[in-house]
């Protein structure tokens, strides 16, 4: 198993399309001193001083096969950790020679605190420690032996609900969670996990905290902390969310509220986080929007406000870097007869699998699985027919449910850096939400004037001005005025961020963020 899914879960693992899910976490553990377990490059070592979580401190907790909360803990490197009698703990074991003393159960506690025992099942001890003084050796957990869970997940997701199959998204009306929607359609169905001492809390798209009882509310409280659980297979499978009262979050009534209720854990409580894909409408040459609203048919001919009819998420294939179409009404875009191109596909098979080639000026080239490019004809429907890219083949891709992003590189999240003014750091352990809005340019004619959204974006910093750059290159947040910037969505939440004269900007160890790439690289990819 490799810690990640294709769809970017944190619950259960996919390992590709119709395979079928399997539970996994992507975790870093801390000590009780809020020290986090770190696997050395060398000799198969551990220790517990990190204060922030890199690539050296995560692990990936995986269920042991047909054997119920039991799970192997595997290191960036690929090793296992393990236990020996002596109480010895290392991390050296190759995946062809994991045994019984690679064997742990995970025990939380019973007291709310995001707190859990880790238990050596060969040897029956608990591992525990500081510093590279760690051990597994304890018969009974004390103050060294607990350790917190820290999800290494991008804080943005959506919440899917095991048992109902569906998603929780926003009721603004009712000011409420729902596990309602088959597909976390728009901004609605996005949720921040913040992470405090241990414990979680839940931040809807509009700046509110989940309450136990149900309701949202503007500032985060004990009422508003979670700490999460998981069964790792058997009927019950996936992660639960428990609140101070010891009482699960779960789907409640008719309308599916999202609230605490039970003290037992069923089949209710448990859920699937999932990184929410990239959503966007889409423009073509004749300054009209994709549609399915008239039937299956692809038409651009849409001018009028945008609805779920011309919004259409982008399913990122890990494997081939094409991609899926997907429409809110659960259907998927498919190359059917005569080259066209209609609304009737699924998540399966060769001819829902597209190309997205980015341009200059921020536009984009649609290839379908024939190997041609979309256009839009005359009546605007959509057809797979051309060989080369010319005007009528660009599209223009507008992103909208990810009205803030958190971004992330491998360096850490981006932020303030601080005392540097207003200047950007990729190295922080926390991260500042960033504002992102669509540039638009009005368009008069003799009958009326309107506003559309350009290929460029502005992106604005907590502290209410524009991202530019300086002459040097680096990234601040300075500007009185919007800067435009062009974001290339590449892969499964990832995206590229450039500058109209086509520079990346791209992250750097010591944390520096500048535009000064011209060729897309690892440095330049950001999770957004």
């Amino acid at each position: 198993m490799n810690g990640c899914t294709t769809n970017g879960g944190a619950g259960e693992e996919s390992n590709g399309e119709g395979s079928n899910p399997r539970f996994h976490l992507k975790v870093g553990l801390l000590n009780h001193q809020g020290r986090y377990l770190t696997a050395e490059s060398f000799g198969g070592k551990l220790s517990a001083s990190a204060t922030v979580m890199r690539k050296k401190q995560i692990w990936f907790i995986e269920q042991v096969p047909n054997q119920e909360d039991t799970v192997y803990i595997k290191s960036h490197l690929g090793r296992y950790l393990s236990g020996d009698k002596r109480g010895n703990v290392s991390c050296s074991t190759e995946e062809e020679d994991v045994g019984d003393l690679e064997k742990f159960c995970m025990q939380v506690q019973p007291d709310g605190s995001g707190r859990w025992a880790i238990r050596n099942q060969g040897t029956g001890y608990y591992l525990g420690g500081c510093e590279d003084q760690l051990l597994c050796y304890e018969k009974q957990p004390g103050k060294t032996e607990y350790w917190t869970v820290h999800l290494v997940l991008h804080p943005q997701v959506t919440i899917k609900n095991n048992n109902r199959r569906k998603f929780a998204v926003l009721n603004e009306g009712e000011c409420r969670l729902e596990v309602t929607a088959l597909v976390p359609w728009g901004q609605q169905g996005q949720v921040s996990m913040e992470f405090h001492n241990g414990r979680y809390c839940l931040k809807t798209v509009d700046e509110r905290y989940l309450h136990r009882n149900g309701s949202l509310v503007s500032q985060p409280s004990t009422d508003t902390y979670f700490a999460i659980e998981f069964k790792s297979s058997g009927p019950l499978s996936g992660l639960a969310l428990k609140d101070c009262s010891g009482k699960y979050l779960t789907a409640v009534g008719r309308e599916a509220v999202v609230q605490t209720r039970n003290s037992q854990l069923g089949k209710d409580e448990l859920f699937t986080l999932i990184e929410s894909h990239p959503q966007v409408y889409m423009t073509a040459h004749n300054d009209k929007m994709v549609s399915y609203k008239q039937g299956i048919d692809l038409t651009a001919n849409k001018e009028e406000e945008i609805t779920e009819q011309e919004i259409f998420q982008l399913e990122f294939n890990k494997l081939s870097e094409q991609c899926r179409i997907q429409t809110a009404n659960n259907t998927y875009w498919s190359l059917e007869s005569a080259s066209g191109i209609q609304a009737v596909g699924s998540s399966q098979g060769g001819k829902g699998l597209f190309s997205i080639e980015w341009l200059e000026g921020g536009m984009a080239a649609i290839k379908a699985s024939n190997g041609r490019y979309l256009t839009a004809k005359m009546n605007g429907s959509l057809y797979a027919v051309c060989d080369q890219v010319s005007d009528k083949e660009k599209f223009r891709l507008t992103l909208v449910n990810k009205a803030r992003l958190i971004l992330r590189c491998e360096h850490g999240f981006v932020g303030m850096k601080p005392g540097s003014g207003s200047r950007l750091d990729c190295s922080r352990a926390m991260y500042d939400a960033i504002s992102l809005d669509p540039i638009k340019k009005q368009i008069i004619t003799e009958e009326s004037s309107t506003e559309v959204a350009t290929a460029f974006y502005s992106l604005k910093g907590q502290n209410g001005k524009y991202w530019t750059v300086d002459s040097d290159g680096y990234i601040s947040c300075e500007s009185v005025s919007p800067v435009p910037f062009i974001l290339e969505l590449c892969a499964q939440s990832k995206v590229l961020l450039k500058m109209t004269d086509g520079r990346f900007v791209c992250g750097e160890q010591n944390g520096q963020m500048m535009a000064k790439h011209c060729e897309m690289d690892k440095v330049t990819m950001w999770e957004y």
